[in-house]
């Protein structure tokens, strides 16, 4: 290996190494906490796609809809499914949970293994011990809409129509209202129950709303798309991002340590670290009130790097990292481009799709991309990251766009738009408070009113500078690099 190949590799595995001592090693191996008696549980908010609605909504939506001298005229939605069973591969892996919780109590009380320090509290423990598999978690049932989930569709229907009487407050008329859903049972008892919330208990049994084709393009194009697939295949690779992420130090570091808070003399396996996450992540989505116990396992900081693991993968799933995913979505952004610019009917919109989906839906909107991507040794740099699916894309999480007629605003009377994530107001670049005008949108998003969403939407998007300075950023960082090396190659100066 050549000098300037050695430099290459060796900055930055010192630089990583070190950073990575500082700051993991230096603490105890096992923090203290007890989920029983934590009266904030702010580790439940970091549960990924599988996060509960009613944690992250927003709380004062109602103000953030009025907008001075304009009216809403057009009301557009697409959603996520509400909260769901598990899938079919994690129904037959949850049943380890119960061999894994009786060795837990194994350690504590047999065996006396558990550390001096860190060790479950004893009312977590006695949640442990009380816990039982929900009966609904069967292979039949993979995948269903559960009762909270279907509430939270109808919760955000209700909330809707309670600030837009004028468009959701009216009696049904198909010209008016047009919904929509994949053709998973989830998606389809979304959509009723958010009929239900504008219509009344079983008002959906009178509106005929099929299901779009599994194979055609609008609600999930990916299947369509062999490009982004392969992409997808990739990730699995030992190379790849989140590959790497799965064996470096600090997922080590925190299999250990979990490995010894529950009494083991051996780190846990990734995999079940994950399982206990979800379980955790699910039974909160059902059952708001009651506590789960497995979200006592693990600490704020152990959750945190899960989500990360997620968030990693996602980015490159769904997210920034691949390019098919800017124009994915053309269909549904023409759509929503088309019925913006119009005034024709029907005024009410919905859409019911998937977590995958709303995920690119915001990545052709160029929302939440951060300046730099996230790697397999960048974790602690990216604690503030945007791109959080925590946030972003919990159970029925719902981007809604409402049009304004302005046309009473003397000092600008041009149509405006407004969107928002999850009840709480989208900022969006280059709008005011959040209402953005349609013109400028029209502009922005030119390359899905212009072209064929046939031709464009399983093609790379190679002008990503438009969504943002992030791409700009990462050429100067690269540029500062290049000199850097130079320099120490000339010479000028010493890395040690």
């Amino acid at each position: 290996m050549g000098k300037k190949q050695l430099f290459m590799f060796l900055v930055p595995a010192i630089l990583y190494q070190n950073a990575f001592a500082r700051k993991h090693f230096g603490a105890e191996c096992c923090e203290e906490y007890c989920y029983s008696t934590d009266k904030d549980q702010e580790q439940i908010k970091h549960r990924s796609s599988n996060s509960a609605y009613q944690l992250v909504k927003g709380t004062d939506y109602a103000d953030q809809y009025m907008v001075p001298n304009c009216k809403p005229v057009r009301f557009w939605l697409l959603s996520r499914h509400g909260t769901r069973l598990p899938e079919r591969e994690e129904v037959e892996a949850i049943s380890e949970l119960i061999s894994l919780r009786d060795q837990i109590i194994e350690n504590y009380e047999v065996k006396k293994s558990a550390p001096a320090k860190g060790a479950l509290c004893v009312q977590d423990l006695k949640l442990l011990k009380d816990w039982v598999i929900d009966r609904n978690i069967t292979n039949d049932k993979d995948e269903y809409l559960t009762v909270q989930g279907w509430n939270d569709l109808k919760g955000i229907a209700e909330d809707y129509k309670k600030v837009y009487p004028e468009l959701l407050g009216r009696e049904y008329e198909p010209s008016k209202f047009l919904f929509h859903h994949t053709g998973k049972q989830r998606t389809e008892a979304s959509m009723k129950a958010f009929i239900e919330g504008l219509f009344g208990p079983g008002a959906y049994n009178a509106i005929s709303q099929p299901a779009r084709p599994e194979n055609d393009s609008f609600l999930v194009p990916v299947k369509n798309c062999p490009s982004w697939s392969a992409v997808l295949n990739n990730l699995k690779a030992p190379d790849s991002a989140p590959s790497k992420f799965l064996t470096s130090p600090l997922v080590a570091q925190m299999l250990d340590d979990v490995g010894k808070r529950l009494g083991f003399d051996k780190p846990l396996t990734f995999k079940r670290a994950q399982l206990i996450y979800n379980m955790c992540a699910y039974e909160k989505a059902w059952f708001l009130d009651k506590p789960s116990p497995w979200c006592s396992v693990l600490t704020l900081d152990q959750v945190k790097i899960i989500e990360y693991d997620y968030d990693l993968f996602y980015q490159y799933k769904s997210g920034y990292g691949n390019d098919y995913n800017y124009n994915l979505p053309c269909e549904v952004m023409k759509d929503m481009l088309s019925r913006m610019a119009k005034d024709e009917e029907p005024r009410v919109t919905a859409y019911f799709s998937h977590s995958t989906f709303l995920q690119m839906f915001a990545t052709a909107l160029g929302i939440f991309e951060d300046s730099s991507r996230m790697t397999s040794t960048n974790y602690d740099s990216m604690e503030n990251r945007k791109w959080r699916s925590s946030k972003m894309d919990p159970f029925a999480a719902n981007y809604a766009i409402i049009k304004y007629d302005c046309s009473k605003d003397e000092s600008d009377p041009s149509p405006k738009l407004k969107f928002f994530l999850n009840q709480r107001a989208l900022k969006m670049d280059n709008c005011v408070n959040g209402l953005c005008r349609l013109e400028d949108l029209t502009k922005r998003y030119e390359r899905f009113v212009d072209e064929d969403c046939g031709n464009l939407f399983c093609t790379r998007y190679a002008a990503k500078g438009s969504h943002g300075n992030g791409c700009a950023r990462s050429g100067i960082s690269r540029w500062v690099a290049i000199l850097l090396v130079f320099a120490y190659l000339r010479g000028g100066f010493s890395i040690f």
